[in-house]
């Protein structure tokens, strides 16, 4: 019994002691974070990233969860002499050698006017962007092949001052790069995952920018929301989504495109549902949607293929189903979109072209850019 008792009182005093020494690493850490952070930059939309201005660049914290405790931390310098505390990587801006698996980056870097600090990328079949295309094939920017396995011979010889990930899962393991995630295709709103631009300002140190590309876009969307919520009475019914391999994908009012058909002047049907993405058959899709108005992002706009019984849908019959390939190519029978490349960056177009197709005597001069129409020839 005695050797139980004393058992437990040294756990016990071990674990006081090991909380005293995390409470005092935690409060070591929070001074450390007071004493560089001057002052946070605003966020209207984002909730994956915050960040902080600090006597020597940026503080940049990059949430892997719902949870706002759970962050990575990243000490942007200007000057690689600072000393950081350890509880973060540091990065030395403005970078100005940038390695990616992931292509939804490539229009902010754009507006930045930093493209030709991209060294390398994957695969360029996989890629829209003719300026990216042209200069891999000038060998500007090297192919680091497939996304989820990147070659680490060429990954090393580019020598980057960050590889961009899209994901956890697309870590190369045993590198020591400076490694950042990007997760604004986790944010479900349209203008929150335009906001990355700001963590591209900081990235190439050019905040100032960044804020004032954003909030030209931003002012553009509300003024097409304004325009919609002033002068439309009839929202009609829409759906959207396609089918890969048998399965209907259709978005959910978690999606990131829910908001945008809301603001769009439609009845979103699947606004109330809680998830972004809802998987679903045939059968389930004709028995809902029958007579939806609209039907919008069908997915590839070639309907060789298309099911008959998707005539039986009120927005087949009427002629209102449309896709976002308008700018896209083909490279051995995959279809590659801007939609899903440049459109990140532009919401307030996104929104236009849905009120163009929904609302048309709102926009009657607009030339849609992401979005047309499935023609009846193509099915």
């Amino acid at each position: 019994m005695k050797r139980v008792f004393y058992i437990c009182y040294f756990s016990f005093l071990i674990f006081v002691s090991c909380a005293k020494v995390t409470d005092a690493r935690n409060e070591e850490i929070q001074n450390s974070l007071q004493k560089v952070c001057a002052r946070k930059i605003e966020l209207k939309y984002a909730k994956k990233f915050s960040i902080f201005e600090s006597e020597y660049g940026y503080v940049l914290h990059i949430f892997h969860d719902d949870s706002p405790q759970q962050f990575l931390r990243y000490y942007l310098v200007r000057n690689d002499t600072v000393k950081t505390p350890n509880d973060g990587v540091k990065i030395n801006i403005p970078i100005s050698r940038l390695a990616t698996n992931t292509s939804t980056i490539f229009e902010f870097v754009r507006m930045l006017d930093c493209l030709s600090t991209l060294k390398a990328t994957c695969a360029e079949e996989y890629i829209y962007s003719s300026d990216i295309c042209r200069m891999m094939r000038d060998g500007k920017i090297q192919s680091l092949g497939n996304s989820y396995n990147l070659n680490r011979e060429i990954l090393l010889s580019v020598s980057p001052d960050l590889l961009l990930l899209s994901d956890y899962s697309d870590t190369p393991k045993g590198l020591s790069l400076p490694m950042l995630y990007s997760f604004e295709w986790k944010e479900v709103n349209a203008l929150a995952r335009a906001e990355w631009i700001k963590l591209w300002g900081v990235l190439y140190d050019k905040c100032a920018l960044a804020d004032s590309l954003f909030q030209a876009t931003e002012k553009r969307y509300m003024a097409l929301k304004d325009l919609v919520d002033n002068q439309v009475a009839n929202r009609p019914t829409l759906f959207a989504g396609g089918s890969y391999s048998g399965t209907w994908y259709l978005t959910g009012g978690e999606g990131f495109m829910a908001e945008v058909y809301a603001d769009a002047g439609a009845n979103f049907l699947l606004k109330d549902s809680a998830i972004t993405t809802i998987s679903c058959s045939l059968e389930w899709l004709l028995s809902k949607f029958s007579e939806s108005e609209y039907w919008l992002n069908c997915g590839d706009f070639s309907m060789d293929n298309w099911d008959n019984r998707l005539r039986h849908l009120k927005s087949v019959q009427n002629g209102n189903v449309y896709h976002f390939m308008k700018r896209s190519k083909r490279d051995g029978g995959i279809g590659i979109s801007d939609f899903y490349e440049s459109a990140v960056a532009h919401p307030d177009i996104i929104l236009a072209d849905v009120i163009s197709i929904i609302h048309p005597q709102l926009l009657p001069s607009y030339e849609r850019v992401y979005a047309d129409k499935c023609e009846e020839e193509e099915r």
